[in-house]
């Protein structure tokens, strides 16, 4: 299947916790993956289709929340009250934005390499 993104995703490893929350602190939400332009994650509150937010950003590698502001793409319904969202990033540090990927692509590099030793 093609994937029309133009740059890879890297999903947030499940046994770390990396959360979403809005700015005003109304909502959080558990983030699934970051791209250098988008993040997709799972929330039980509604969130509108092109609406833009504020959201930080929070891991166990970040020592303070980051600010992102993105606006949702798409949204998919799992559940009667949980849903999974993507939205494309308008504004955030870049040098944190980078930070996080490196963490993230370290954790996919590793699975990557593991997957590939041989048997013996």
């Amino acid at each position: 299947m093609y994937d029309r993104r133009r740059n890879p995703r890297f999903e947030c490893p499940p046994q770390h916790e990396y959360v979403v929350e809005l700015a005003d602190h109304s909502a959080v939400a558990q983030l699934s993956n970051l791209s250098r332009d988008g993040i997709a994650f799972v929330s039980s509150k509604d969130f509108h289709p092109e609406e833009i937010y504020q959201f930080l950003l929070k891991g166990p590698h970040v020592h303070s929340a980051v600010a992102c502001e993105a606006r949702i793409s798409w949204t998919k319904a799992l559940h009667p009250s949980r849903f999974s969202y993507g939205a494309k990033i308008t504004k955030i540090d870049p040098q944190a934005k980078t930070d996080i990927l490196d963490f993230l692509y370290q954790d996919w590099k590793e699975k990557i390499t593991a997957s590939f030793k041989p048997s013996l």
